[in-house]
């Protein structure tokens, strides 16, 4: 039998000191890196695949459709260094490579813009805007009708004697195959025009863009009218923003009003916490499988360019409240699109993380909820935050029978530049799997949340973590306590 030395025993004794120390240390640096990554986890997913489409110095998205080849089309207008406004029509392939585009400017015009589109029964598209008279600054509603390769077929344009802004947000086919047009007016149409507040409007049409009605509505103070929406009851829901009260310094909240096929109010609620300001895009709101409807805005930032959270609600056919979640990062957030997919799941798209409160300097965003309003995950794509917010997505098949969404995006230095603005549309594959833990203090619901697998994992990561790190402590304490 080997007998050890004082020296031998001291360091021995010495080197499991260390051994505990060094274990203790890892630990608790592991305990803390699993803490973080269980509520702070940010996936950042690239596409499968994705495209830049620019002509001049502000390229800007609105809407995107799917055409019957399988292709995408792809609205909005395009600026030439500030002096001309063109309304802009692509049409891509189911990759998302250009096969044709086509802006259009009427005789007189000076401006234009595009801001919804939809596929008219006789196979043609008919698309709803804005657009100005060379020789005045007030806006008229605009239409336009044009075939499968983007030649027109007519155009016609709304407003009235009077010079206030009249504008089109979004159409939609009716049921006698004409149309329906939502927006806003501060013309002879609007029932309250003192102060400059607009109304909402909508405009009825045949099938050829002739008005048959218009009708407009009105609350307190200005109320300005953007997505419309149909419902499988053959109603429709309008909604958009409204003043809280005549005063022009009071804020605005979400007005939704359901209508029938003659433009009847069935009923209308207003959307608001407290004093805030809240805005909303043109596809902020969709109708649900259980004939209810979801609606996702957000109040405003420190100026009115961005918000500050996603606020999103479900709500039943009556327009009452069922859940509400909130969603956001450590800066600012804005929602803009959402779709619903067959499993009853919830996808909502905008931009996340504005470093800038004035500006949108955020990455574009996907959120993924359940059917009971509890926050799936998220996942993010953009350049170091530059400026990249979704405005628009479709729902699509993905590999593996998964979930996949085209989304259509405005991006910052897309190709030409610093400061320059152009169309993007992406891929993003096998949304449906998207999990990601949420930072407990930025998401709320109504509804019991549900901790996600990894963050259990992450528990349980911690706790083995934990007793690893008092193993290490005793050893410690053990071997100076033997010294």
């Amino acid at each position: 039998m080997k007998i050890k030395k004082h020296g031998e025993k001291y360091f021995e004794k010495k080197q499991k000191c260390k051994l505990g120390l060094l274990i203790c240390t890892l630990s608790l640096f592991l305990i803390v890196v699993s803490s973080l990554q269980g509520f702070h986890t940010l996936i950042t997913e690239k596409p499968e695949w994705e495209r830049v489409y620019e002509r001049y110095y502000v390229d800007v998205p609105t809407q995107l459709i799917e055409t019957p080849d399988g292709g995408y089309m792809l609205i909005g207008s395009q600026i030439s260094g500030g002096t001309t406004q063109l309304p802009w029509i692509l049409k891509v392939d189911s990759d998302g490579y250009e096969e044709w585009n086509q802006s259009y400017l009427p005789p007189n015009k000076a401006h234009g813009h595009l801001r919804s589109i939809v596929a008219s029964p006789d196979g043609d598209y008919v698309l709803a805007g804005l657009i100005r008279d060379i020789d005045y600054f007030t806006w008229d509603l605009w239409i336009l009708k044009i075939d499968s390769n983007g030649v027109e077929v007519w155009n016609r344009s709304f407003n009235g004697i009077e010079n206030g802004p009249d504008y089109g947000a979004q159409i939609q086919c009716t049921s006698d195959n004409g149309f329906l047009i939502s927006g806003a007016t501060q013309s002879e149409y609007a029932l309250h025009t003192q102060d400059w507040n607009t109304d909402y409007w909508l405009i009825k049409t045949d099938a050829d863009g002739i008005v048959e009605w218009n009708k407009t509505y009105h609350r307190l103070g200005s109320d300005q009218g953007s997505a419309l929406i149909s419902l499988n009851d053959g109603n429709y829901l309008l909604s958009g923003l409204s003043k809280q009260s005549a005063d022009l310094n009071s804020a605005f909240s979400i007005w939704v009003i359901k209508v029938n096929e003659n433009g009847t109010i069935i009923w209308d609620k207003h959307f608001e916490q407290g004093t805030a300001w809240y805005g909303a895009w043109e596809r902020n709101i969709i109708a649900t499988t259980d004939g209810g409807f979801l609606l996702a805005c957000y109040p405003f930032g420190e100026t009115f360019n961005i918000g500050k959270d996603y606020w999103i609600l479900k709500c039943n056919s009556e327009g009452t409240i069922q859940w509400q979640t909130s969603f956001g990062g450590a800066f600012f957030d804005t929602p803009t699109a959402c779709l619903q997919s067959p499993t009853g799941d919830y996808y909502i798209g905008g931009s996340y993380n504005s470093t800038n409160g004035s500006f949108e300097k955020g990455d574009m965003c996907i959120v993924r909820l359940n059917s009971s309003g509890d926050i799936q995950g998220y996942i993010t794509y953009g350049k170091k935050q530059e400026g990249e917010r979704i405005v628009d997505m479709i729902l699509t098949e993905g590999s593996d029978s998964s979930e996949a969404i085209i989304s259509l995006a405005s991006v910052e230095n897309g190709g030409l530049g610093e400061n320059y603005l152009d169309f993007w549309l992406g891929k993003f594959d096998k949304v449906d799997e998207i999990i990601t833990p949420i930072i407990s203090d930025t998401t709320t619901t109504t509804t019991p949340e549900t901790m996600s697998s990894a963050a259990t994992s992450s528990s349980y990561a911690s706790i083995f973590l934990l007793l690893w790190a008092i193993c290490g402590i005793s050893i410690i304490r053990r071997k100076k306590k033997d010294h």
